[in-house]
């Protein structure tokens, strides 16, 4: 089968990606524009306070991956 192929984590990854990014649109539509997003410093930002979709976002907006585990995610916003 294909999951057998591509291993059970490709598709559970897959589906947290995806579940985080309907999370992330779902949230920016309830938000008021002040609210979002939009830190320059974010050397002074406590990383394992936000939630995944916010460190996804700043992810995008420095080019970088968007892919991996939260500890990931804060590890590569960290080196940036």
């Amino acid at each position: 089968s294909v999951e057998d192929a591509l291993g059970e984590d490709f598709f559970s990854g897959l589906i947290d990606e995806i579940a985080d990014e309907v999370e992330a649109s779902s949230r920016q539509e309830d938000a008021p524009p002040s609210s979002k997003q939009s830190s320059s410093s974010s050397e002074q930002t406590d990383f394992a306070m936000l939630t995944v979709p916010v460190l996804k976002d700043m992810l995008r907006d420095k080019g970088l991956k968007v892919g991996g585990k939260k500890s990931e995610l804060i590890e590569r916003l960290q080196q940036s």
